[in-house]
């Protein structure tokens, strides 16, 4: 299929597609373009309690105006008029507006003149009166009697009609409204007929009439002089696409493309029509349209859309890494015209890297750039997105224990409305930084006092002040609140302009609304509010260019706003002015500790925001001319001297870095031999401050300098000096030693067991725990400090603990040491278990994707030290969750194998059918989604939290293998209901026919089936095997059962077959005379007395097996009860319960015997049945024993009555 459109020249003035045009509205029928819903008001958090809400909704409005016409009607007095006269005032009082007085005139009119001339006339008026009122079904029932007059004597039935439609519709009865519609259009609508042929087409399209719609938009739409045409043209394609018949909307969508080739609906069908191609599971068509809608119309936002959907198709295709890569080329492109597009785009990369490529940091970086772009925007998505945004963002925050940006981001949330249940998280952050709310209340009276004040001095300070007072109120109120404050930028602004200059430069008024308004306006979310926000405070900075504390104010929260935008040079700017005002207060002042203090912080605020060659050279310069200035040993000298390492390693000059670094360590540092170590190593400092963490940085920064130049020998060197001199309390000694540890490793000599033996104890001991012996009772309290510390001073070192760990395990298991091996497995799932977290799916979030691999690897080590119960322990989680842990399915296959293995049956048929019935394709509705998996048909009978959804399995997913094994456990566990029911598809599937597996499968299953006497089932199967597999090692036994099993289903011809076949492939098989005696059988069922009862003789009177011999007995009786032989057929039957009792021939001996009248006999039968067989007998055959017994026993007392 190919579409081909004519490029449209795109009009400037065209309003901005929505987020997702592709998504069809619940109303498309009626409506052009959906426009976005305004953003409800935020409710007053306090204030006096408001009047009564007047009742709105529509029925009680009709309840309301129902009892005032009753009331007026039942008060209104019969005042004597004529027909004329209350016609005219009930016109009157209709044109004037007063419906309800109208009504009851009109009323009293038709009351009184029912036969007047004018009453159609005066039902129709009253009918518009009562819609006008709101009261459809009354007016519907007045002009159902108006409608059944001719139009000759009621000349506005077409308006009556026409009203009639619209009301049905208003009431939801859309049948009824199509009818009067049609009987219009039928009748002529004349000026109505064009939206007659709208709204009608729009009400079958709500029944799903959609060949009865489609027809009035084919009507409308050839309609050129219409101005409904164009819009029936593309109603018509989107019914099309809501009744999922792709065809009829391509030919719609070229049909409306050659007769309205300018339409601006154009592009957006074409997105439209490529989205439901998606859903439908078309891509090829999907990337095909999307193409085309690129070529056709380049710069439409539909054309953005449309690499958007591609992007979407991706996703659904499961190929996660092209799916980001292509939502991050959206967002790039629609970063410059469509930001909520960028923002969705970004925050559905997010998800994916959050998920499926399970890369954290990243995943947070786009959600936080997704953020900055939603909030600039005010698109309908845009509170969805920040939602997503700044709850994923939160979470991640609150989990690393940063609880004040975790906390930022709730209140964020909180102020977007969001319906997430977030209390409880800012309770909990609030409760970790030990904030409490300390309101300060103050009375309505005193506010109505100020407002007063106002009133009494409007245009004076005293009005102004009051008036900055009482917003001054509300913006500490909302700050405590966490409110938004952004919103009162406009009314602190608005001050600037209601107040002349001379009474805002008292007292240095102007200047504090100017703070005050860039304060609002810097804790908005969108960029035109930063401006705003760095406009303002550029104005204080000029109206109090002579006040010092003024211009530190405002340049601090410039930076802060440029902070908070990402305007990184803007903060730099204001950074730089600050450090200059600081500096020259310590050049007048040099022992002024706090200028000093200041100072060095502006200086490395201003250092470290060096984000290009240019900064960072200007950087270097500054902080170099500090040095020169105040000398290394002040503290600006130290942070210049330090941040200087920085700015060469930003500038990727590693040498000069590394030196720099070590420069540090000479100058601030303790005392160096002339080995270039500490003297009295090692260095133990006095507390833990800002300059000892320097320090330890600095060492750490050198051997980062010599790695990234590739010294290893110099990088351990490094990290060797830092262990020996700089060990205590340093929070970078599990990054050094890791890389120390990972030295033994290296080489040829590292390749030994030996070798790795010494390399995973070193790992172990110096980074994780300093024992080895997992089973002490004082091991957990041998952790390095460090170890699962979430504290923000060694969160960066946990990625060393978690990789120490595996390589610890890793080398203990190539040593040899499984059941080493396996306690570090073990170990990293205790120490970085994932926490639970409130998400969409409410399952467990792995910390970090090396958890799916120690799980995994703990369980390959209990399967070497064949320990099946612990293995059992470590992949159970796998049975009811961890779907997404790419080491499942090989897991699962494990569990099933080794506890099957151990004859743990339970958890091997679980783990097994866990694979087939969670992976495998999906059957979809009728919209083309996925439907659950009934319980009925799942395997399994307790599934845990599964929602019936499969996924896709894996390319090396072998079904049957994993059926096979299923069955296999079943067979074994002798549960042979299940095991029919799992290898029975081995029959039928066409997937599974050609295999290793099917063989044996169809065996287990026929054989499971004949036990389970389900003789349908078994003799498909059975037969399936003989003719599929006759060289099967138990093919005797299975031409036996099948035999039997056809006997039963009286399938004659197969049975001849499989009998025929027997005797010439195994002539002189034991089971010969079995496979004789179903033949036999068969024969009998099937009334061939004359070729059965010989086969059922020779048998009988012949050497072979009892039960044989009892059996063909048992058949002779029945041949002699049939040939009305009861005598010789009781005989049969004693003969054969003789031979080899069954319950069968005690049954048939009983009533042949009763039939004689030989009670006693038959009493003796019955007794043998009560005796022998009443545990495993079939109930029905109990029951008729029973009957015979009762029956046998009341012709005994009824004989003894007549003695």
């Amino acid at each position: 299929m190919c579409v081909v459109f004519t490029p449209l020249a795109w009009r400037s003035s065209r309003s901005t597609a929505p987020t997702a045009p592709w998504s069809v509205t619940a109303n498309w029928w009626s409506v052009t373009r959906s426009r976005p819903m305004s953003r409800r008001p935020r409710l007053a958090r306090s204030g006096p309690t408001p009047p009564p809400v007047q009742p709105r909704c529509r029925d009680m409005r009709r309840i309301a105006v129902a009892l005032s016409i009753a009331t007026m009607l039942a008060a209104s007095p019969l005042f004597a008029a004529s027909a004329e006269e209350l016609l005219q005032e009930a016109q009157r009082l209709e044109k004037a507006g007063n419906d309800q007085d109208a009504v009851k005139v009109y009323e009293e009119y038709l009351t009184k003149f029912s036969d007047h001339s004018q009453r159609n006339e005066a039902l129709y008026r009253q009918a518009k009166c009562l819609d006008s009122l709101g009261l459809a079904e009354p007016a519907v029932e007045k002009l159902k009697v108006v409608l059944n007059a001719d139009r000759k004597s009621f000349r506005n039935k077409p308006e009556a009609l026409f009203l009639l439609g619209r009301l049905y519709a208003s009431l939801k009865d859309y049948k009824n409204a199509a009818d009067a519609y049609e009987k219009l259009l039928a009748e002529g609508a004349g000026l109505n007929e064009d939206e007659a042929l709208n709204l009608c087409a729009g009400w079958y399209a709500l029944q799903d009439k959609f060949d009865d719609a489609a027809a009035k938009f084919n009507l409308l739409k050839r309609k050129k002089d219409s101005p409904l045409a164009e819009t029936a043209a593309y109603k018509l394609v989107l019914l099309w696409l809501r009744a999922e018949k792709f065809d009829n909307a391509v030919l719609a969508l070229q049909d409306m493309a050659q007769i309205y080739p300018k339409s601006e609906h154009l592009p957006e069908l074409m997105l439209r029509l490529a989205d439901a191609y998606r859903k439908a599971g078309k891509i090829d068509k999907t990337i095909a349209l999307c193409g085309q809608l690129g070529e056709a119309y380049p710069k439409s936002p539909e054309a953005l859309a449309a690499r958007y959907l591609l992007a979407v198709c991706h996703k659904d295709q499961k190929d996660a890494k092209k799916a980001a890569e292509a939502f991050e080329e959206v967002a790039k492109a629609a970063r410059a015209t469509n930001k909520l597009i960028a923002a969705d785009a970004l925050a559905q990369a997010a998800e994916l890297y959050r998920g499926e490529l399970n890369n954290t940091p990243l995943a947070m970086q786009k959600y936080e750039d997704a953020a900055v772009l939603a909030r600039e925007t005010d698109g309908e998505r845009r509170g969805l997105i920040l939602e997503t945004c700044w709850f994923n963002l939160a979470e991640h925050y609150f989990a690393q224990k940063k609880y004040q940006v975790a906390l930022e981001y709730y209140l964020q949330l909180r102020n977007l409305g969001t319906k997430i249940n977030i209390l409880g998280r800012i309770m909990a952050c609030q409760n970790e930084l030990k904030q409490f709310d300390n309101a300060m209340a103050l009375s309505q009276a005193d506010i109505e006092a100020v407002r007063k004040k106002v009133a009494e001095n409007v245009g004076t300070t005293i009005a102004a002040e009051a008036e900055v007072y009482l917003l001054d109120r509300r913006f500490h109120e909302a700050m405590r609140g966490r409110g938004d404050v952004s919103v009162l930028g406009p009314e602190y602004e608005k001050l600037l302009t209601t107040y002349k200059p001379d009474v805002l430069a008292t007292d240095g008024l102007d200047l504090y609304i100017l703070q005050q308004t860039g304060i609002c306006y810097g804790n908005g979310n969108t960029k035109a509010q930063y401006e705003k926000a760095v406009a303002a405070f550029e104005k204080a900075l000029v109206v109090g260019k002579d006040n010092v504390a003024n211009r530190i104010t405002c340049l601090e929260n410039i930076a802060l706003a440029a902070e908070r935008f990402s305007d990184t040079p803007r903060a730099r700017k204001a950074y730089a002015e600050l450090f200059a005002l600081t500096k020259k207060k310590v050049d007048e002042q040099p022992d002024d500790k706090a200028a000093n203090a200041k100072a060095t912080e502006y200086l490395k605020a201003m250092l470290t925001r060096a984000d290009n060659k240019d900064a960072v050279q200007s950087a270097l310069e500054t902080a170099q001319k500090i040095i020169d200035e105040k000398g290394a040993l002040s503290d600006m000298g130290r942070a210049a001297k330090f941040y200087m390492g920085e700015l060469y390693f930003i500038k990727k000059d590693f040498s000069a870095a590394a030196k720099h670094y070590a420069d540090f360590i000479k100058i601030y540092g303790p005392k160096q031999d002339s080995e270039g170590d500490i003297v009295d190593a090692p260095y133990r400092p006095k507390a833990i401050d800002e300059p000892t963490e320097q320090l330890y940085e600095a060492a750490v920064r050198i051997a980062h300098c010599w790695y990234l130049q590739g010294h290893e020998q110099n990088t351990a060197k490094a990290y060797t000096w830092m262990v020996k001199n700089f060990p205590v309390q340093n929070r970078y000694m599990p990054e050094a030693q890791y890389h120390l540890a990972l030295e033994l490793a290296k080489g040829k000599a590292g390749e030994s067991k030996e070798a790795k033996r010494k390399f995973a104890t070193a790992m172990w001991q110096k980074v994780v725990n300093t024992s080895l012996d997992f089973e002490a009772k004082d091991f957990s309290k041998k952790y390095h400090p460090w170890v699962n510390n979430d504290s923000e001073r060694y969160e960066a070192m946990q990625e060393y603990v978690r990789m120490a760990v595996m390589r610890s395990g890793q080398a203990f298991s190539e040593a040899g040491d499984n059941e080493l091996a396996a306690h570090c497995f073990r170990t990293y799932l205790e120490l970085f278990a994932p926490r639970q977290r409130n998400n969409k799916r409410n399952e467990d979030i792995p910390p970090d994707p090396q958890l799916s691999i120690a799980r995994y690897a703990l369980g390959r080590e209990y399967i070497t030290l064949k320990s099946p119960t612990r293995l059992v322990e470590a992949y159970k989680p796998y049975l009811t969750g961890l779907r997404d842990d790419k080491f499942r399915i090989s897991s699962l296959k494990l569990l099933g194998y080794h506890a099957g293995k151990a004859e743990l049956w339970d958890v091997a048929t679980d783990a097994y059918a866990t694979l087939l019935d969670e992976y495998g394709s999906n059957k979809l509705d009728a919209k083309g989604r996925p439907i659950p998996v009934p319980s009925s048909e799942r395997i399994r009978t307790k599934s845990g939290n599964w929602d019936g959804i499969r996924m896709p399995p894996p390319k090396d997913f072998n079904t049957a293998e994993i059926r096979y094994a299923l069955g296999f456990q079943m067979w074994r566990k002798q549960d042979y209901a299940r095991c029919v029911v799992t290898l029975r598809p081995f029959l039928d599937d066409p997937a599974l026919k050609f295999n290793n597996f099917r063989e044996r499968a169809l065996f287990m299953a026929g054989q499971s089936a004949f036990k389970l006497r389900e003789y349908s089932n078994a003799a498909p199967l059975l037969l399936a095997l003989i003719r599929e597999y006759p060289n099967h090692e138990a093919a005797e036994e299975a031409h036996t059962f099948a035999a039997q099993a056809l006997v039963e289903t009286r399938q004659w011809d197969d049975l001849t077959l499989v009998y025929r076949n027997f005797i010439k492939v195994w002539p002189r098989s034991n089971r010969r005379p079995k496979m004789d005696l179903t033949y036999a059988m068969g024969l009998s069922a099937q009334d061939k007395p004359a070729d059965a009862v010989p086969i059922f003789r020779n048998l009988a009177e012949g050497d072979t097996f009892e039960d044989v011999k009892a059996d063909a007995w048992y058949q002779l009786g029945l041949a002699s009860l049939r040939g009305n032989d009861p005598q010789k057929a009781a005989t049969q039957f004693e003969k054969s319960v003789s031979i080899y009792a069954r319950d069968k021939a005690c049954l048939a001996a009983a009533k042949a015997f009763r039939t004689l009248k030989q009670d006693d006999k038959a009493m003796t039968f019955l007794d043998r049945i009560d005796r022998d067989f009443a545990e495993n007998a079939d109930r029905a055959l109990l029951d008729e024993a029973k009957a015979i017994r009762a029956d046998i026993e009341r012709a005994r007392l009824k004989s003894g009555k007549k003695n």
